[in-house]
């Protein structure tokens, strides 16, 4: 079985904010602010771009 990536994002800490309790989407111990979750998508985040620049160095990567 493989391991994906799923999770919370959580911005800076402001443990002394009187806005973060009724602003926050979701609540955290550490006092950070909730920014997004994430999920691994297999078929996207995957795969991942061969650079230009590599390709024009060896076409044969473009294939």
């Amino acid at each position: 079985m493989d391991e994906v990536l799923v999770d919370d994002f959580w911005g800076a800490p402001f443990p002394n904010s009187t806005l973060y309790p009724t602003t926050s989407k979701k609540l955290d111990p550490q006092s950070r602010w909730y920014v997004t979750t994430k999920n691994f998508r297999e078929g996207v985040d995957d795969v991942w771009p061969i650079p230009e620049s590599e390709v024009n160095v060896n076409p044969k990567l473009g294939n």
